[in-house]
């Protein structure tokens, strides 16, 4: 039993041609299973820890991956400031609606280097590191920004609106902002432990930042497919 591996339940999944509800059905019996074997001491870890199917219909199929969110903020001119600072924050520090809507000049530490973004109803304040090609843009914005708020429009998701209309004319695969922070933290949980990553998105709960752990039908079989011994 302590010879199954994560890509074992990967296989599994794929063999199963019934709706992504019921293999979740599946797996939590697996993982209640597996929890009481640990307990019994007969089980080292539990394999399908963390493994969850997403329904493809609810769900974005695409993400950036790490250099592509680069080369969207490198690329990007949009014409106004506002807009490629508001871009920085997602790609960089995946900044959500709410935690910009209160972002305060005051938050911001060109000297250091860092940012303290603010907590709300559903965020935990978080202090993080600007990115050096961020730097020149904020200091060039906030030279002739008078206002306390980094952002004046009335509504952040009116700034997000109009700036991505421009972004998409530049990378059409772009759906909306939600789809740049998801793949932000989809890449930090490559890197970082789920505990760093639940920080550095501000979530309340690490339930949250487990979500994020889930997998996407399609990007399962192209994983199980790059692992078989005959592809």
């Amino acid at each position: 039993m302590n010879t199954l591996k994560h890509q074992d339940v990967l296989n599994y999944i794929a063999s199963l041609q019934i709706k992504p509800q019921t293999i979740n059905h599946h797996l939590k019996d697996l993982r209640n299973y597996f929890n009481y074997l640990i307990d019994q001491e007969e089980l080292l870890y539990n394999p399908v820890r963390g493994i969850e199917v997403r329904n493809p219909t609810k769900v974005l199929t695409s993400y950036f991956k790490e250099d592509e969110l680069e080369d969207i903020y490198t690329n990007y001119n949009p014409k106004q400031k506002a807009y490629k600072i508001l871009l920085g924050l997602v790609i960089y520090q995946a900044a959500e609606a709410g935690t910009l809507q209160h972002l305060e000049t005051r938050h911001i530490n060109l000297e250091k280097g860092t940012i303290d973004l603010p907590g709300t109803k559903r965020y935990n304040s978080r202090k993080l590191g600007l990115q050096r090609q961020q730097l020149f843009h904020l200091y060039k914005y906030l030279e002739s920004h008078k206002e306390e708020k980094v952002f004046t429009a009335s509504r952040i998701d009116s700034l997000q609106y109009r700036s991505l209309q421009q972004l998409k004319q530049q990378t059409p695969s772009i759906i909306n902002y939600q789809q740049l922070r998801t793949s932000v933290i989809k890449n930090w949980l490559k890197t970082y432990n789920l505990r760093e990553v639940q920080y550095y998105c501000g979530h309340r709960y690490i339930s949250s930042t487990e979500a994020y752990q889930t997998i996407d039908m399609e990007a399962m079989k192209n994983e199980i497919k790059a692992c078989h011994p005959l592809g």
